[in-house]
């Protein structure tokens, strides 16, 4: 389904799929209490985040409404 995007605007260049412990974000810290630091999450890290809301037995549907009240570099 990527493909198809980027073909569309027509920079399409292969790349393999990610692994669960390729890197998915960098969270780069401002230093206000200590040195700066970047904090590598991978995608198995995004993917147990999201997935806990049904291990933990919370049944959202698309009428629910989620309000997270720390930012993604905080995660």
């Amino acid at each position: 389904m990527l493909k198809d995007g980027l073909k569309l605007i027509d920079i399409y260049i292969e790349k393999d799929e990610p692994k669960g412990n390729s890197i998915f974000f960098l969270g780069v810290t401002s230093g206000t209490t200590g040195k700066p630091k970047i904090a590598m999450l991978s995608h198995l890290n995004i993917l147990c985040g999201t997935a806990s809301e049904s291990f933990l037995g919370y049944n959202f549907t698309k009428n629910d409404i989620y309000l997270s009240y720390i930012p993604l570099t905080h995660i």
